[in-house]
């Protein structure tokens, strides 16, 4: 069956769309990975207590202004092509031209055009919800004349 992954936990195949993360089959496969990954790390009470009395008093205001300005800037945590949360789209307009694409936010910034609507951001948000929601549904669901789906990246179509 295409898109299938094996289960790291139980071994079972399950569907998962190729470009996803997803690397359990179930909640209960998923809360014991989640376990598996976080019992590497084990600190001692006396170093909790440590970074409590560390961190007593200090206004992290200013550092969260500067995280969120760095992560803004980053190109795998900011609205660029190569957000760390990205997935390959394939998008198909309604004259049948295909259009490819790695982070879909991204793309409709930069393609909003194609749909005939200004550059606003209530326009961008309702193109991505607009194409995801065609993307959730079944083979005939389209946004204005689009057709949505994840990448599969077996395919050879050119890039436009």
């Amino acid at each position: 069956m295409k898109n299938q992954k094996i289960c790291i936990i139980c071994g079972k195949a399950f569907f998962c769309p190729p470009s996803d993360k997803t690397v359990t089959c179930s909640p209960e496969c998923r809360s014991k990975y989640a376990s598996i990954r976080g019992s590497k790390r084990v600190w001692k009470s006396e170093t909790k207590s440590k970074m409590s009395i560390a961190a007593q008093g200090r206004d992290m205001s200013e550092l969260q202004v500067i995280g969120a300005e760095a992560a803004r800037k980053s190109p795998k945590s900011g609205p660029f092509e190569a957000n760390i949360n990205s997935k390959d789209w394939r998008l198909t307009s309604p004259d049948g031209k295909v259009h490819r694409c790695r982070n879909l936010n991204f793309w409709v910034r930069s393609h909003v055009d194609l749909f005939g609507l200004e550059p606003t951001k209530q326009n961008f948000i309702r193109i991505q919800k607009g194409l995801r929601q065609a993307k959730r549904g079944n083979q005939a669901s389209t946004y204005k004349g689009w057709r949505v789906e994840l990448d599969d990246k077996n395919q050879e179509d050119k890039e436009v």
